[in-house]
Protein backbone atom coordinates (compact mmCIF):
# COMPACT_ATOMS: atom_id res chain seq x y z
CA UNK A 1 0.00 0.00 0.00
CA UNK A 2 3.01 2.35 0.86
CA UNK A 3 4.07 2.20 -2.57
CA UNK A 4 1.01 3.12 -4.14
CA UNK A 5 0.74 5.84 -2.13
CA UNK A 6 3.97 7.14 -2.86
CA UNK A 7 2.72 7.10 -6.29
CA UNK A 8 -0.23 9.41 -5.59
CA UNK A 9 2.10 11.67 -3.33
CA UNK A 10 4.43 11.75 -6.47
CA UNK A 11 1.97 12.62 -9.03
CA UNK A 12 1.30 15.69 -6.94
CA UNK A 13 4.59 17.02 -6.07
CA UNK A 14 5.30 18.22 -9.69
CA UNK A 15 3.77 21.24 -8.43
CA UNK A 16 6.07 21.70 -5.24
CA UNK A 17 8.24 24.04 -7.18
CA UNK A 18 5.08 26.83 -6.58
CA UNK A 19 5.82 26.43 -2.66
CA UNK A 20 5.54 23.96 -0.02
CA UNK A 21 4.27 24.48 3.56
CA UNK A 22 4.40 21.76 6.32
CA UNK A 23 2.81 21.79 9.72
CA UNK A 24 3.83 20.18 12.77
CA UNK A 25 0.74 17.41 12.94
CA UNK A 26 2.40 16.27 9.28
CA UNK A 27 0.46 18.49 7.42
CA UNK A 28 1.84 18.77 3.67
CA UNK A 29 0.71 21.77 1.38
CA UNK A 30 1.97 22.23 -2.22
CA UNK A 31 1.81 25.16 -4.35
CA UNK A 32 0.78 28.43 -3.10
CA UNK A 33 -2.10 29.80 -4.78
CA UNK A 34 -2.44 33.51 -3.83
CA UNK A 35 -4.71 34.05 -7.20
CA UNK A 36 -7.56 32.06 -5.44
CA UNK A 37 -7.07 33.36 -1.87
CA UNK A 38 -4.27 34.99 -0.10
CA UNK A 39 -3.17 31.87 2.21
CA UNK A 40 -4.75 29.44 -0.20
CA UNK A 41 -2.78 26.44 -1.35
CA UNK A 42 -3.30 24.18 -4.61
CA UNK A 43 -3.22 20.93 -2.65
CA UNK A 44 -3.22 19.95 0.91
CA UNK A 45 -2.06 16.32 2.21
CA UNK A 46 -3.21 15.73 5.97
CA UNK A 47 -0.91 14.58 8.08
CA UNK A 48 -1.10 10.77 8.94
CA UNK A 49 -4.12 9.48 11.19
CA UNK A 50 -3.22 7.35 13.85
CA UNK A 51 -4.48 3.76 14.59
CA UNK A 52 -6.66 4.90 17.69
CA UNK A 53 -8.31 7.16 15.53
CA UNK A 54 -8.86 4.91 12.34
CA UNK A 55 -10.22 2.05 15.25
CA UNK A 56 -12.36 5.11 16.09
CA UNK A 57 -13.47 5.58 12.85
CA UNK A 58 -14.31 2.28 11.94
CA UNK A 59 -16.56 1.75 15.23
CA UNK A 60 -18.59 4.93 14.29
CA UNK A 61 -19.38 3.07 10.51
CA UNK A 62 -21.64 0.36 10.42
CA UNK A 63 -20.10 -1.85 8.14
CA UNK A 64 -16.27 -0.58 8.60
CA UNK A 65 -14.01 0.69 5.88
CA UNK A 66 -12.24 -1.28 3.28
CA UNK A 67 -8.23 -2.11 3.76
CA UNK A 68 -7.13 -0.11 1.36
CA UNK A 69 -8.68 3.29 2.20
CA UNK A 70 -7.80 1.95 5.87
CA UNK A 71 -4.42 2.20 5.33
CA UNK A 72 -4.59 5.23 3.03
CA UNK A 73 -5.71 6.77 6.20
CA UNK A 74 -2.76 5.53 7.60
CA UNK A 75 -0.71 7.49 5.20
CA UNK A 76 -2.84 10.63 4.97
CA UNK A 77 -5.56 11.82 7.06
CA UNK A 78 -7.22 12.87 3.70
CA UNK A 79 -7.01 15.12 1.07
CA UNK A 80 -8.00 18.72 -0.71
CA UNK A 81 -6.36 18.45 -4.43
CA UNK A 82 -6.54 20.95 -7.26
CA UNK A 83 -7.98 23.86 -5.05
CA UNK A 84 -10.87 21.59 -3.43
CA UNK A 85 -12.04 20.09 -7.14
CA UNK A 86 -11.77 17.18 -5.21
CA UNK A 87 -11.52 16.15 -1.69
CA UNK A 88 -10.97 12.98 0.45
CA UNK A 89 -12.27 13.29 3.89
CA UNK A 90 -10.80 11.59 6.85
CA UNK A 91 -11.08 12.08 10.93
CA UNK A 92 -11.57 15.88 12.06
CA UNK A 93 -9.63 16.43 14.98
CA UNK A 94 -10.30 20.42 15.79
CA UNK A 95 -13.25 23.10 15.08
CA UNK A 96 -11.05 25.99 15.84
CA UNK A 97 -11.30 28.92 13.34
CA UNK A 98 -7.91 30.22 13.23
CA UNK A 99 -4.63 29.48 12.52
CA UNK A 100 -2.87 25.95 11.50
CA UNK A 101 -5.26 24.45 14.24
CA UNK A 102 -8.12 25.23 11.48
CA UNK A 103 -6.29 23.32 9.04
CA UNK A 104 -8.56 20.05 8.91
CA UNK A 105 -9.80 17.41 6.44
CA UNK A 106 -13.83 17.09 6.12
CA UNK A 107 -15.31 15.65 8.38
CA UNK A 108 -16.21 11.83 7.28
CA UNK A 109 -18.74 10.98 9.93
CA UNK A 110 -20.86 14.31 10.09
CA UNK A 111 -20.25 14.22 5.89
CA UNK A 112 -21.91 10.62 6.49
CA UNK A 113 -24.62 12.08 8.48
CA UNK A 114 -26.26 13.64 5.36
CA UNK A 115 -27.73 11.00 2.94
CA UNK A 116 -29.62 10.81 -0.21
CA UNK A 117 -33.17 9.36 0.77
CA UNK A 118 -33.29 5.71 0.12
CA UNK A 119 -29.61 5.25 0.45
CA UNK A 120 -28.12 2.14 1.65
CA UNK A 121 -26.24 1.72 5.50
CA UNK A 122 -24.04 -0.17 4.17
CA UNK A 123 -22.70 2.81 1.58
CA UNK A 124 -19.46 4.74 3.07
CA UNK A 125 -19.11 8.21 1.60
CA UNK A 126 -15.67 9.08 1.72
CA UNK A 127 -14.75 12.28 -0.69
CA UNK A 128 -16.51 14.21 -3.37
CA UNK A 129 -16.52 17.02 -6.07
CA UNK A 130 -16.78 21.02 -5.39
CA UNK A 131 -18.02 21.59 -8.73
CA UNK A 132 -21.24 19.60 -8.56
CA UNK A 133 -21.17 18.57 -4.93
CA UNK A 134 -21.07 14.58 -6.45
CA UNK A 135 -19.66 12.45 -4.11
CA UNK A 136 -17.85 8.96 -4.33
CA UNK A 137 -18.24 6.04 -1.80
CA UNK A 138 -17.44 2.54 -1.35
CA UNK A 139 -20.41 -0.29 -0.60
CA UNK A 140 -19.53 -2.27 2.26
CA UNK A 141 -21.62 -4.98 1.12
CA UNK A 142 -18.59 -5.61 -0.98
CA UNK A 143 -16.71 -7.01 1.89
CA UNK A 144 -13.30 -4.65 3.27
CA UNK A 145 -11.21 -6.62 1.20
CA UNK A 146 -12.99 -4.83 -1.96
CA UNK A 147 -12.34 -1.09 -2.54
CA UNK A 148 -14.77 -0.19 -5.83
CA UNK A 149 -15.41 3.21 -5.91
CA UNK A 150 -18.74 4.39 -7.19
CA UNK A 151 -20.08 8.14 -7.81
CA UNK A 152 -23.22 9.52 -6.89
CA UNK A 153 -24.89 13.08 -7.73
CA UNK A 154 -25.04 14.76 -4.57
CA UNK A 155 -28.41 14.01 -3.43
CA UNK A 156 -29.16 11.10 -5.62
CA UNK A 157 -28.23 7.22 -4.80
CA UNK A 158 -27.94 7.09 -9.02
CA UNK A 159 -24.77 5.31 -9.64
CA UNK A 160 -22.82 7.35 -12.19
CA UNK A 161 -19.27 6.11 -12.67
CA UNK A 162 -17.63 3.15 -10.81
CA UNK A 163 -13.96 2.43 -10.63
CA UNK A 164 -12.35 -0.98 -9.55
CA UNK A 165 -10.27 -0.03 -6.49
CA UNK A 166 -10.02 2.97 -4.50
CA UNK A 167 -6.00 3.58 -6.21
CA UNK A 168 -7.18 3.30 -9.34
CA UNK A 169 -9.67 6.31 -8.71
CA UNK A 170 -7.15 8.41 -7.41
CA UNK A 171 -4.50 7.81 -9.54
CA UNK A 172 -7.06 8.34 -12.84
CA UNK A 173 -8.76 11.41 -10.97
CA UNK A 174 -5.11 12.88 -10.36
CA UNK A 175 -3.78 12.22 -14.22
CA UNK A 176 -7.26 13.54 -15.27
CA UNK A 177 -7.32 17.25 -13.11
CA UNK A 178 -3.44 17.47 -13.81
CA UNK A 179 -4.60 18.30 -17.55
CA UNK A 180 -6.87 21.68 -16.22
CA UNK A 181 -4.11 23.06 -14.12
CA UNK A 182 -1.05 24.82 -14.81
CA UNK A 183 2.72 24.51 -12.79
CA UNK A 184 1.63 27.53 -10.88
CA UNK A 185 -1.96 26.01 -10.29
CA UNK A 186 -3.71 28.03 -12.63
CA UNK A 187 -6.94 26.59 -14.45
CA UNK A 188 -6.45 26.67 -17.97
CA UNK A 189 -10.19 27.18 -18.11
CA UNK A 190 -12.39 28.15 -15.17
CA UNK A 191 -15.70 27.28 -17.31
CA UNK A 192 -14.88 23.59 -17.54
CA UNK A 193 -16.11 21.33 -15.03
CA UNK A 194 -13.35 19.68 -12.91
CA UNK A 195 -15.95 16.98 -11.76
CA UNK A 196 -15.79 13.47 -14.32
CA UNK A 197 -19.41 13.55 -15.46
CA UNK A 198 -19.01 16.89 -17.70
Amino acid sequence: MKVKSKEIFNLLSKWEEGGIRELNNGTKMICHVPHIAPEAWLHIIYGKASSNDINSLKNKLIYGLPLDFEEFLNESNGLNIFSDSLSIWGIRKSYVRQGDEAIQPYDLISMNSERPEGCPDSWVFFGGYSWDGSRVMFDMKNGIESSKVYLCEADSTDILLKWESFHEWLISEINRLSQMYNIRGVEYDEDMPTCPIK
